[in-house]
């Protein structure tokens, strides 16, 4: 629904943005010149033309105006008329032929955009003879309601259009009555007949729970040869459940209290199973006063007319009543639905309340600390609205938009639409409403690219025969990033009246606008005009909340244009703020360069038009660039100059030797590493000869070295260095485990020998691989030495 108000909110932004601009407009009663169509033919019973009117892009107000006219001996006469819109350019009048007896028939066409009309075109006359004709099917009828009568029958109704056939065409009503969407009867009803009464032929039981509805067609009878039948009309809207329809049942009845001093009092009511017009409500009312007095109504009543229930109220006052309401006055009151005033059937409510005397109320605002709260005195079973100008009573919000008041507080993030009242509602107590606002945005930073002279545009008809035409690519729209607000550019366009070029051969006579021109260029220094809607924000996701500031609390502003807000609609409901931008295209200029004409002036021209400037050649204006040394892996470069004003390079202090920047370059010079040197027991390093701070490291890659030796040696193929692998046991690397490598273990173990954790000797000692070397280790060793352990279980 939001989106449907949005696009004819922009339809009507449209309008206002053309006005605004300060586009040309049309004398009065001069006819803009609209195309007419063109090519006009009969297709049998259809008309056909060339489309003129475009329906790519939106067009607001635009369509066909079609009559068919009949001719005869002395004169022609229009039998029909009708509008036709979209993009399909043809007219049905088979009906309309048929219904008027055939013969010669002509059509005419007209195209209309707003209230503009084109030049009315005529077709030839085409004769159409019954013999030679096909059939064409009837109208489909409408199906209407179902009507109850009061006997309890219920009953079908539906209606045709006799201005769509011809009136002497002899046909019947083909009637289906389904039930839960199965066809349960079918019945022959004369054309005479709108209605048929399923109730009374057993077809339709009163106690039945299921849902009824009807199917209608038109069809011609055997003599009728000008028709075929027609489509069927299903009433699905119009189902009934005969059991829910006629119970009689009241329910939600109430009566408005009274106060003292009242002349009137109003009875609210839901009601069921009424018959047609032989329903009626009574009310029976008796009053009691402080006194003892008494007074009683009886007998008023109305008749009701929806026969499938609805709610209704009625309003005891003036000749009915002719009383006025006493403080402490008891009230009783009946009211009853039956089908006369006489019938012993009948569904009733009663009640009764003691008349109170009228006291006012206060309203109290509460700003919600964003201002000082403001309270206002009411008069009983009033509404605020009641007041003249209620908004003088509000407390005064500086920096908020006010968007309703609620009953209930809360976080002021967390309301929604649905949390405020309407002020018309009546209020019969003390109450407090509290502010629900939105922060007011006093600036939005907006930057808007123009366009530029040359750019292609593709154009299409916008009413009253100006133009609507698209930028490509569209124009950059940007915010601040903490703005409160988001831009929806999806509909981002520009407006322009477009005229074609003079004729060279009558450069004279000014030339008239035309509407068949589909793209155009963009000329610079040209004036044309954007929009674009504001919304504001309600969370990091962007998602819109339903309210927005005060347009006239905004201002736009946009670097290189004419910026101002042209119209806005806000409200609680509708977020949007629509902005319109004058905007003026650049030319696209090219470098400046020498007048070979001119000495000491420079000018350059526009690349898609004849706009040139000149300018006093400048002299130049130069600042030195300091050489800077390549390094391994960056480019350097060599002392030069820049000027500020043409922005040319110069090897010189005076100007005289031009050069490119590529010139400047010092190419990098990449590293000169050294040789690998080991660095520890896993990586080993080398140096860049440029830079000593640049270091490289990597692992080891070792080989074993040749032999058979049972202890493996490894060199590393980059820096020489060696390891060698670790036998357990053997601490003397003989080859063997004998009880030297166990006296070797233990001198370890009592600190007689030095072994240092890591080394091969430490490793080779500690066989129980625990944090030290032990005489544990050692008598390991010598029980291995004499075959008593196995080494391989260690």
């Amino acid at each position: 629904m939001k989106k449907t108000i949005s696009l004819l909110l922009a339809a009507v932004m449209t309008l206002c943005i053309v006005f605004a601009a300060g586009i040309p407009t049309f004398a009065e009663n001069e006819t803009p010149p609209l195309p007419a169509p063109e090519n006009l033919t009969w297709d049998g019973m259809t008309g056909k033309w060339d489309s003129v009117l475009i329906w790519e892009d939106p067009v607001y107000y635009a369509y066909y105006t079609v009559q068919l006219y009949q001719v005869t001996e002395e004169t022609s006469t229009q039998v029909f008329s009708t509008y036709v819109y979209g993009a399909t350019p043809s007219c049905d009048f088979s009906n309309q032929i048929v219904k008027n007896g055939y013969g010669s028939f002509y059509f005419t066409v007209s195209s209309y955009i707003s209230s503009y009309k084109s030049e009315t075109v005529t077709s030839g006359t085409a004769e159409f003879k019954a013999d030679t004709a096909e059939a064409v099917p009837f109208p489909a009828p409408y199906v209407s309601s179902w009507y109850i009568y009061g006997d309890g029958g219920l009953s079908p109704r539906w209606s045709i259009k006799s201005e769509n056939y011809a009136p002497d065409a002899d046909y019947f009503f083909r009637v289906t009555l389904y039930k839960n969407d199965e066809a349960v009867k079918t019945v022959d009803v004369d054309k005479s007949k709108f209605e048929y009464n399923f109730t009374n032929s057993g077809d339709l039981p009163v106690d039945s729970d299921a849902d009824y509805y009807i199917g209608v067609k038109m069809v011609p009878t055997e003599t009728e040869t000008r028709y075929t039948e027609s489509v069927e009309t299903k009433g699905k809207s119009s189902a009934i459940n005969p059991t829910k329809l006629l119970k009689r049942e009241l329910t939600n009845v109430s009566a408005d209290v009274c106060r003292a001093g009242d002349d009137q009092i109003r009875f609210f009511a839901s009601y069921t199973g009424a018959y047609g017009g032989y329903n009626r409500m009574y009310i029976r009312m008796k009053v009691t006063g402080e006194n003892g007095d008494e007074k009683e109504w009886d007998a008023v009543y109305w008749s009701l007319s929806y026969v499938d229930g609805s709610n209704y109220s009625f309003t005891f006052s003036g000749e009915n009543l002719n009383y006025t309401f006493r403080e402490n006055d008891f009230v009783e009151w009946e009211l009853y639905l039956a089908a006369s005033y006489w019938s012993d059937e009948y569904a009733n409510v009663s009640g009764s309340f003691t008349v109170q005397a009228s006291v006012p109320h206060t309203v109290t605002f509460d700003a919600q600390g964003l201002a000082e709260n403001t309270s206002v005195t009411v008069e009983d079973r009033k509404a605020l609205s009641n007041l003249e100008n209620v908004s003088q009573y509000y407390p005064k919000f500086d920096g908020y938009k006010l968007l309703g008041w609620s009953k209930e507080q809360k976080p002021m993030d967390e309301y929604t639409s649905d949390d405020t009242i309407s002020i018309y509602n009546s209020v019969y107590e003390d109450m407090t409403l509290y502010a629900v606002v939105k922060p007011a945005i006093k600036e939005a930073e907006i930057s808007i690219d123009a366009p530029v002279c040359g750019m292609q545009i593709d154009l299409s008809v916008c009413p009253y025969a100006y133009w609507l035409y698209k930028q490509t690519p569209l124009p950059v729209v940007t915010v601040p990033e903490d703005a409160p607000y988001a831009v929806d550019d999806y509909e981002l366009n520009w407006y322009a009246y477009v005229t074609p070029e003079p004729d060279p051969e009558h450069p004279d006579e000014e030339p008239e606008p035309y509407l068949d021109l589909f793209s155009g260029t963009v000329k610079g220094g040209e004036t044309y005009y954007t929009m674009f809607y504001l919304y504001m924000l309600t969370d990091e996701d962007n998602n819109y909340d339903t309210a927005f500031a005060k347009h006239e609390d905004m201002t736009v502003t946009a670097e290189g244009t004419s910026a101002e807000i042209d119209y806005d609609y806000s409200s609680f409901h509708y977020s949007e703020i629509y902005v319109r931008l004058a905007v003026t295209a650049v030319h696209d200029w090219t470098d400046w360069t020498d007048d070979a004409e001119n000495p000491g002036v420079q000018k350059r021209c526009c690349k898609h038009c004849d706009a040139t400037e000149t300018r006093e050649k400048p002299a130049h204006v130069l600042t030195p660039v300091p050489a800077k040394p390549a390094t391994c892996t960056e480019d350097g470069n060599i002392a030069y100059y820049t000027c500020s004003h043409c922005s040319l390079l110069f090897a010189d202090e005076k100007a005289d030797n031009v050069i490119e920047l590529k010139d400047t370059v010092i190419p990098a010079t990449g590293h000169a590493w050294g040789a690998w040197t080991n660095a520890d027991e896993t990586n080993h390093t080398r140096v860049c000869g440029n830079d000593a701070t640049h270091v490289e490291t990597e692992a080891h890659k070792w080989k074993a070295d040749d032999g058979t030796a049972v202890v493996k040696t490894y060199t590393c193929t980059e820096c020489g260095a060696k390891k060698t692998d670790v036998r357990l046991g053997d601490v003397d690397k003989d080859g063997d485990i004998t009880a030297a490598d166990a006296r070797l273990a233990l001198r370890r173990a009592v600190d007689l020998e030095t072994y240092a954790p890591g080394s091969y000797e430490f490793t080779a000692c500690n066989v129980d691989k625990d944090s030290d070397v032990t005489a544990a280790d050692a008598r390991k060793i010598l029980r291995a030495a004499v075959e008593l352990e196995d080494p391989a279980t260690w």
